[in-house]
């Protein structure tokens, strides 16, 4: 435990940031991020409407809205996942809370006093609008906290000519963000010197740096129904609060109390749940409290049955057993969260500074690939991600490359599920406008040259073609010519001639690139042409196909369902008047596109396409990207993608001439089978059927990504037998590559049931861990349906997820009462 007061600076400090006051999860960040927040609107939309409710007078409106947003600790920075107990850092600051003052311009005016102290960090408005945070540095040390906290209140009392809130002087007390645009933030503010009294002993500290005064909690305005479902209290162990003997009564309790903490209209239920919470924690008995309380503290609006409540829930959450942290279900090859995606992970802490886990902020949360998988790549891949370093950029660009190569490796095929299968992917990158999607270029210039020989081979073939059958039309001009000049002579009998020549069959021409704003018979067409060297079907805005397909000549999405399975595909289309009939069809798919572009693509995830991608989706800030050259020479990168590009030419060939079937080892596929099955009983806990056939399709996926990691380390190494088994390594790559977008089609499937023109906000699809993460280890019935209503969970939907979930993730102990497995 140490201070960092001695700075002279604000630039080093650090605090805790909470999400809710029903998560306690946090992140550590500067003073200066947080009242940017403030003053810049961060919040802006929720205070509005915590504002509005307080004009219309709606408490609970007012309650529920400040418990979305995110809190902060000011006292310094907390260790802690779920539980968040403990003090490593102390700030020095403290808060002083001013309420109940309606009038904006008394606010503005204290604001502005407030201002002018060198030692005032900051001063912002309440989300209620009717009161002022004040945020003052210190040189006090933790020790000392309680009493550091009533000078600067008595030294800020005067000066502002009102009395601050005295339930502030717990360190472990948390503020709500809100939103002030007036407000200021001074990062030279100077530590005020206080003159040092004994210690009075509210908040010992162990050598460990543990808080075990409080907890690292919202106590601003925050009903006791709320504030119970938070951790228990440690057990008290230190001396009581100055006043209070160690061993008194409850009626002595609660005058000791009552004297050192008046109650004030609106803070009677928040100082009564404390003080019940530390009476509870030194053994005093609940009934005897309660009496005390009921005579010393009732009055009217305050009644003895809120009193009973109050005291019931602190003593309830004295004895809670303490709950673990949220699980985190991850396989060993993919190492990432496949039902908690909201578990930090070290390089993610940020995505927690954010005021709601909700919404489209979920696309900052979903996981990015393992750097295994990038460690382990065939060298060709690896070498075309050398100029890719954010992790999003790079993910994409993979996920990129993987398909457009899937699409050229002829004579390539594996068995899954006692059917044969080729490597062609679907994929397709939802992301919102400026989020650098654009690296997808790449993939085609990794794709150009293979293009640039098929068209050239086109050409040959055309011109030959064109040759042959002017030859032919030349020879039955002479034939006719001959047989008319035979007519016309005296009549003689004819010799018959030699038959006819047939004329020459127009070739079958490859076309590797297909465009999305095409027809169905051309599509058709194409695919048959291309026979076993299958294409790509490659946009970078996903429009352009959907586009095709709202009209009638252009609806081919039905045969790109069958294409993913190579189903045999008759049709009615006739080209040289003949009906199209493709055999085993093989196509890739590479799309990318904003959501409402995905949505207008596949409105409904029951049409059983959205089940056939492999989905990645994020967002990200727009930022400006260096145009700075990579090199000495301007077009470097160009150049090294063209020379990958020959690289991929000749693997083909190689392929084409050495035809590869990829197997898995009997381990391999017993390990995929423990993977998706198990996925697949957790699909059930997702209350959407349709998810279950997204699940059993990217276990085909992982076998497509096993056998183009195969294919292109066999063309890399020049091997040439006509069996090769996947590598272990390349097997879990291919494993994480498939569960991590599987998390993220998990997220992007709650999006695609509206309609046409509307798209739906993004939900988070585990509700069954939102509800688990926010009670004990030990839960009965009631108090799962009580956090469900409250996360607005219907009361159907939870008794589903509560029976589900039976065996999987929670275990029943007797009857009402379950216990969580994770």
């Amino acid at each position: 435990m140490f201070n960092l007061n001695g700075s002279d600076t604000m630039k080093e400090l650090q605090i805790s940031v909470f999400r809710s006051v029903a998560s306690g999860q946090l992140v550590n960040v500067s003073v200066e991020q947080v009242v940017s927040g403030i003053r810049g609107g961060r919040w802006q939309q929720a205070v509005e409407q915590i504002r509005q409710a307080q004009a219309r007078g709606d408490k609970q409106a007012v309650a529920d809205g400040k418990r979305a947003l995110p809190f902060v600790a000011f006292s310094g920075v907390g260790v802690g996942g779920q539980r968040a107990t403990q003090l490593r850092v102390y700030s020095a600051l403290v808060v002083l809370d001013y309420d109940k003052i309606s009038d904006p311009s008394r606010l503005a005016e204290m604001r502005s006093r407030c201002a002018e102290h060198p030692s005032v960090v900051s001063a912002f408005v309440t989300p209620s609008g009717e009161g002022l945070k004040v945020v003052v540095r210190t040189a006090g040390r933790a020790e000392q906290h309680g009493h550091t906290y009533r000078q600067v209140a008595a030294l800020f009392d005067r000066l502002l000519g009102c009395a601050s809130d005295p339930a502030c002087k717990d360190i472990s007390r948390g503020h709500f963000v809100s939103w002030d645009p007036e407000t200021f933030y001074r990062a030279d503010a100077r530590p005020l010197h206080l003159p040092l009294a004994e210690s009075e002993g509210a908040v010992p500290l162990t050598q460990a740096g543990q808080a075990s005064a409080g907890e690292w909690q919202a106590a601003e305005e925050i009903p006791a129904e709320a504030a119970c479902r938070s951790e228990r209290p440690a057990a008290r162990t230190e001396a009581p609060p100055v006043g209070i003997a160690p061993c008194c009564s409850a009626d002595e309790w609660v005058a000791a109390w009552q004297k050192l903490y008046p109650a004030v209209e609106g803070q009677r239920n928040n100082l009564l749940f404390r003080m019940a919470c530390e009476a509870a924690g030194r053994g005093i008995p609940r009934q005897e409290l309660y009496r005390a309380a009921v005579a010393r503290l009732a009055e009217p609006g305050f009644d003895s049955r809120e009193i009973a409540a109050v005291v019931k829930s602190a003593y309830s959450r004295a004895t809670r057993e303490e709950a673990p942290d949220a699980p985190s279900l991850c396989h060993e090859s993919a190492k990432m969260p496949i039902v908690a995606p909201f578990q930090t992970d070290g390089r993610e802490e940020e995505r927690l500074w954010d005021e709601k886990i909700g919404g489209e902020s979920l696309r900052e949360h979903t996981p990015t690939f393992p750097e295994s998988v990038f460690e382990t790549l065939p060298a060709l891949l690896r070498e075309a991600m050398v100029y890719t370093k954010e992790p999003r950029e790079r993910d994409v660009l993979l996920l990129g490359l993987l398909t457009a190569v899937s699409a050229c490796l002829p004579q390539v095929q594996g068995f899954y599920h006692h059917k044969s299968y080729w490597p062609n992917l679907y994929t397709f990158v939802v992301a919102a406008a400026a989020s650098n999607k654009s690296i997808l270029e790449y993939t085609y210039a990794l794709f150009q040259v293979y293009v640039e020989q098929a068209m050239h081979r086109n050409q040959e073939l055309r011109r030959q073609y064109e040759a042959d059958l002017e030859a032919y039309q030349k020879a039955e001009r002479q034939a006719a010519r001959r047989q008319s000049s035979s007519a016309s002579s005296a009549p003689q009998m004819v010799t018959p001639g030699p038959a006819a020549v047939a004329p020459p069959e127009e070739p079958r021409y490859f076309y590797p690139h297909i465009p999305g704003d095409t027809s169905k018979a051309r599509i058709l067409h194409h695919v048959r042409e291309n026979g076993d060297r299958g294409g790509l079907l490659f946009e970078t805005e996903a429009d352009t196909l959907s586009g095709a397909g709202r009209q009638d000549y252009g609806n081919f999405f039905d045969y790109l369902r069958k294409f993913f399975q190579h189903e045999s595909t008759p049709s009615s289309f006739k080209v040289n008047g003949e009906p199209i009939y493709l055999h085993r069809p093989r196509l890739a798919v590479l799309l990318s596109g904003t959501p409402s572009q995905l949505n207008r693509l596949i409105p409904t995830s029951e049409n059983g396409l959205y089940s056939r991608f492999l989905f990645y989706t994020f967002r990200q800030a727009p930022r400006w990207k260096s145009v700075v050259p990579l090199g000495e020479e301007e077009d470097e990168v160009e150049k090294h993608f063209q020379a990958l590009s020959h690289r991929l030419a000749q693997a083909y060939a190689w392929l084409e001439k050495h035809p590869t079937r990829v197997r898995l080892s009997h381990r391999q596929w017993v390990r995929m089978d423990e993977v998706f099955s198990d996925l697949l009983r957790q699909s059930s806990l997702l209350e959407r059927e349709d998810f279950q056939s997204c699940v059993k399709r990217h276990g085909l996926m992982t076998m497509r990504l096993c056998m183009v990691f195969t294919a292109l380390e066999k063309a890399e190494q020049g091997y040439t037998s006509a069996v090769c088994y996947c590598s272990q390594p390349h097997f879990e790559a291919a494993l994480s590559l498939a569960t991590t977008c599987l998390e993220h089609s998990r997220l992007l499937i709650t999006s695609v049931q509206a309609g046409d023109n509307d798209v739906r906000e993004l939900e988070n699809p585990d509700k069954l861990s939102l509800i688990l993460e926010r009670l004990p280890r030990q839960f009965t019935t009631r108090q799962f349906m009580d956090t469900a209503v409250h996360l607005e969970i219907p009361k159907r939907t939870a008794y589903r997820l509560l029976q589900n979930a039976i065996d999987l993730k929670i275990s029943k102990i007797s009857r009402g009462l379950y216990e969580n497995c994770h």
